[in-house]
């Protein structure tokens, strides 16, 4: 069972301002969080920082859980050694996203710290390894490659999608693309290029694949390539994949 631990006690100390405590940050994460509403928090999660368990860290914040209105919620704040003093760009970003039907549900932004939806799922190589449904399989990955073709068509680069180990997250029948804090509205769009190279050129991902669908990797490959100068290529890349 997760331990719950309020946001000033010791414990979350190293966990609110790593990876160097800087007491400026603390406060601010602090004062942060309180004005959200939350002043609990739960060490759970596979990533160890010190005697706190977290959901996952990253180069600029480190996600935690917390509650929020009796809920279970995650909780983004900035690291002390992030390129960037607040969190709130990336929390306009994933309001854009939400928007689309994109992304975990942004609760609150406010200033160092995101609250989001918490989604409890697999992430996409997990979840391709044990998934045994090829229709469902078949809907998962149609899924994706509508958010990335979304996500292009909006301007938004995630970033991450070259290598999506832990930024797709399969719940259910549900695709949840996470973790916006490398997006941008200012480079060329690369999603669904990058999920496609990730998706059938990948070896791992490919032999798969190719058990449910079929596709000619050169004239895909010609195709993504005029992708990248028209959307438009979008509907020839599924008609390309036979089972689509």
């Amino acid at each position: 069972m997760a331990e719950l631990i309020p946001i000033e006690d010791e414990k979350a100390k190293l966990v609110l301002s790593y990876p160097r405590f800087d007491g400026k940050l603390y406060l601010r994460n602090i004062r942060a969080l309180k004005e959200i509403g939350i002043d609990v928090l739960l060490s759970e999660g596979r990533v160890d920082i010190g005697k706190f368990k977290v959901v996952g860290k990253g180069c600029v914040g480190i996600v935690l859980l917390g509650i929020l209105n009796g809920e279970k919620v995650a909780i983004k704040v900035l690291r002390s050694d992030a390129n960037r003093t607040s969190l709130e760009g990336e929390g306009a970003i994933l309001k854009l996203v939400n928007e689309a039907g994109i992304g975990p549900k942004l609760i609150s932004v406010k200033d160092t710290v995101i609250v989001m939806e918490y989604i409890e799922g697999e992430f996409l190589p997990n979840w391709l390894r044990n998934e045994k449904n090829s229709e469902k399989i078949i809907k998962i990955i149609r899924e994706i490659l509508e958010q990335c073709y979304k996500l292009d068509v909006m301007g938004i680069d995630h970033g991450e999608l070259s290598n999506p180990k832990e930024h797709i997250i399969v719940k259910n029948e549900r695709v949840v693309i996470i973790d916006f804090e490398t997006a941008s509205l200012h480079r060329k769009c690369r999603n669904l290029s990058s999920i496609i190279s990730y998706l059938f050129f990948n070896k791992e991902n490919a032999e798969i694949l190719k058990k449910i669908i079929k596709w000619d990797g050169e004239i895909l490959l010609k195709l993504i390539k005029e992708y990248k100068s028209s959307f438009t290529a979008y509907l020839k890349i599924l008609n390309e994949i036979e089972k689509f």
